[in-house]
């Protein structure tokens, strides 16, 4: 897959709002919707509007007195959740990007059809191939809008158009045989590879520990949150770092600097003893 697939577009607010898109005129099909067509037709149960990952459950935390190894377990848990989590996003983001680049290929070869039509509304204005002969293609589809006078810019100022396909063009690309049909069967799969590294982006996602020790100062300082224990800090934590891990929070925790200040562990009444 090119790089140009891979800006992607399905988390953009313009997807998940459906009832905001122009209507569809006789004889056009708005672009975003005649993607959803194409995109349903080649991933039948997969495809699902408005863009929407279907991710496992959330493990739930042990309780709060739960020991050390039920949270190291709870961890391991966590991490096979996230690396499901991540998987899952990647193969939803492929499909639309392999969607995305079908159409755009269409359209540059001359199977698909397309227009545009000013915001304001008016006639429909055929695009021509070499319109769709654009490096980074994605950008077409972030709200499916380009610029009549400056078709190739990356900027959005000019873009006063919206993209439409002939109805007559995708209704021959849905129902063509045998060439669609080889396509779409040999699209049912996503791709095994991921957009980008799953790994390197779950990492660039996790608060370090550098992180962790320095919001855990800030709270050890503050004499409003009254020296909290693990539990306590954990919470507190959290809520700073939601991409933190417990794990690696227990262990800035029970460094030296952090367990001279913390309550004991259930003791909220009494500081504890400083360790020598």
């Amino acid at each position: 897959m090119s790089k140009s697939a891979k800006s992607s577009f399905l988390y953009y607010q313009f997807w998940a709002q459906p009832k905001g898109w122009p209507d569809d005129s006789p004889g056009y099909v708005f672009l975003a919707r005649a993607f959803h067509d194409i995109g349903s037709a080649i991933y039948h149960d997969k495809w699902v509007q408005p863009p929407r990952v279907s991710e496992p459950e959330e493990p739930e935390d042990p309780v709060d007195d739960a020991g050390e190894g039920a949270w190291e377990m709870h961890d391991q848990e966590y991490e096979r959740y996230e690396n499901a989590c991540e998987e899952a996003r990647a193969d939803c983001e492929n499909m639309w990007a392999n969607v995305a680049q079908k159409i755009a290929e269409a359209c540059k070869a001359g199977s698909l059809g397309s227009a545009i039509r000013a915001k304001e509304g008016g006639e429909f204005i055929k695009l021509e191939d070499h319109h769709w002969n654009i490096e980074n293609f994605a950008t077409r589809f972030f709200r499916c809008d380009m610029s009549r006078s400056y078709p190739f810019t990356k900027g959005r100022l000019h873009r006063s158009h919206w993209i439409y396909v002939t109805h007559e063009s995708l209704d021959r690309y849905l129902g063509k045989s045998p060439a669609t049909d080889a396509v779409m069967k040999s699209d049912t799969r996503c791709s095994s590879k991921p957009i980008s590294d799953i790994s390197s982006r779950r990492s660039s996602r996790r608060a370090s520990k550098e992180q962790i020790r320095e919001v855990a100062n800030k709270i050890y300082a503050d004499p409003v949150n009254n020296q909290p224990n693990m539990n306590k800090a954990w919470d507190l934590i959290k809520r700073e770092l939601p991409n933190a891990r417990r794990a690696n929070v227990w262990e800035v925790l029970k460094e030296e600097a952090f367990a001279k200040q913390r309550r004991s562990a259930g003791n909220q009444g009494k500081a504890v003893e400083s360790r020598r």
